[in-house]
């Protein structure tokens, strides 16, 4: 039985969403950061490992603290389940799947998956009951407002997308079940972070080291390559991470797990800004059925199922 929680103190609660807020507008900066790597001549091998070198250096004194020999009580088994789900292996899953898919439904399929399996697993695993609003109106306008905030790209297929889509849907269920975890271990966000970050480094960087092209990384320009690091390792993979596991502590995985749903809207956003990518009427009306959908779901309780 998984017991009651205490209340949270309404600044604590409002920081938490303020921090997932900032979260989800990182990951939606990353689709766009992506394609402009991608553009430049990075592959997806290389920006898995521009974002770990960097994390996982920044966080190597959080690991250090925790203790190797059992990572401060959460175990080997544990932390290496949490780096597979968000970590190196989630990362390149992504970039493989918009190897194949347009880069519209990565924005899509990813991060909708992670909002809804978050409600799923939050049942699953941890026995919290969506209120009936939240399933009568908060995740039939999130779905809406994906398709919308998508447009025409969901509508783009032939040849082997549907092997790009399966991957972003994929890893976007390993998100959702990343949230429960967390808060079925009571593992904090701090060392939730430290641990995906430096195990990712130390799994995907020997690998790395010997399958890269480093000719053709020489090509890319050094600015690009550090703009990615900066972005991918710092932000993405380093505070964006930790923002969204502290949601998970303070509001539960099934709230914080809605939060990903805004992704596509701000990746949709940032690409017409950044990229000049045009902004129709139909995408603002999905932008505003996601917002619609994501408050009714934080602002609802959940009750743990007793027993």
């Amino acid at each position: 039985m998984i017991p009651q929680t205490e209340p949270v103190p309404p600044r604590t609660a409002a920081l938490a969403f303020a921090g997932a807020l900032f979260a989800a507008l990182i990951f939606g900066g990353n689709f766009v950061a992506g394609r402009q790597g991608a553009l430049a001549g990075l592959t997806a091998g290389d920006l898995v490992a521009l974002r770990y070198a960097v994390s996982g250096l920044i966080f190597l004194p959080v690991l250090w603290r925790l203790g190797l020999r059992d990572l401060g009580g959460i175990g080997w088994p544990r932390g290496i389940l949490l780096a597979a789900m968000t970590g190196a292996p989630y990362f390149y899953g992504v970039m493989a799947g918009l190897h194949y898919a347009p880069a519209a439904h990565g924005t899509v399929l990813n991060p909708g998956a992670t909002a809804l399996s978050s409600l799923v697993f939050g049942y699953l695993v941890l026995g919290l009951h969506p209120a009936r609003l939240v399933l009568a109106a908060g995740v039939p306008l999130i779905l809406t407002g994906l398709v919308l905030v998508s447009g025409a790209g969901l509508a783009l297929g032939g040849g082997e997308t549907w092997r790009g889509d399966a991957l972003l849907v994929a890893t976007g269920l390993t998100y959702g079940l990343f949230f429960a975890l967390l808060r079925r271990w009571q593992i904090a966000a701090l060392p939730a972070t430290g641990i995906v970050a430096v195990l990712s480094a130390a799994g995907w960087l020997p690998i790395y080291a010997v399958t890269a092209d480093f000719d053709a990384l020489a090509r890319v320009p050094l600015a690009m390559i550090l703009g990615q690091a900066l972005f991918q390792g710092a932000l993405v993979s380093g505070l964006a991470v930790f923002l969204f596991a502290r949601a998970v502590t303070v509001l539960g995985p099934a709230r914080a797990g809605l939060f990903p749903a805004l992704v596509p809207v701000f990746g949709t956003l940032l690409a017409a800004l950044l990229l000049g990518e045009p902004l129709t009427l139909w995408q603002l009306a999905g932008v505003a059925a996601v917002c619609t959908g994501l408050l009714l779901g934080v602002w609802q309780p959940r009750r743990p199922r007793v027993g």
